[in-house]
């Protein structure tokens, strides 16, 4: 997941690159490293395996108090005392619009069941509706 954006442009080149710091209790590295007899060598300070967090979302300027992911896991929602609601890419974890309206803290956010809607709730006493995919 940490790579992904970049192993799409260019994966050969990037597998080759990225091998010696990929580690080895990973199915990439038990794949590849066999094959590629010539490569470089990290001799201390490697990870044995991936930390289990896949990424860390950060770009509110107060406490969130509450996340939803889409029916589909392709957005994610967050809601903050900031007074803004942020659109993730659940996938990629970039940040994709700053949904902003509300004059109070966000408290809820709940995606449709088909995923195309975003309702937001505050403590202005309204309730928002957005497009769940481009805000």
């Amino acid at each position: 997941m940490r790579f992904q954006g970049t192993f799409a442009t260019s994966p050969l080149h990037i597998y080759y690159s990225a091998l010696p710091f990929t580690p080895e209790d990973t199915e990439l590295f038990r794949t590849y490293s066999k094959s590629v007899s010539d490569r470089v060598n990290i001799r201390a300070g490697a990870e044995r395996s991936w930390s289990p967090m896949l990424a860390v979302l950060s770009g509110h300027n107060a406490p969130v108090y509450k996340v939803a992911f889409s029916p589909n896991g392709r957005r994610l929602a967050s809601g903050s005392e900031d007074k803004t609601v942020w659109l993730w890419d659940g996938i990629t974890g970039e940040h994709v619009s700053t949904l902003e309206g509300h004059s109070g803290s966000i408290y809820y956010v709940v995606f449709s069941p088909n995923g195309r809607r975003l309702a937001s709730g505050s403590d202005d006493k309204t309730v928002r509706l957005w497009d769940g995919m481009t805000g």
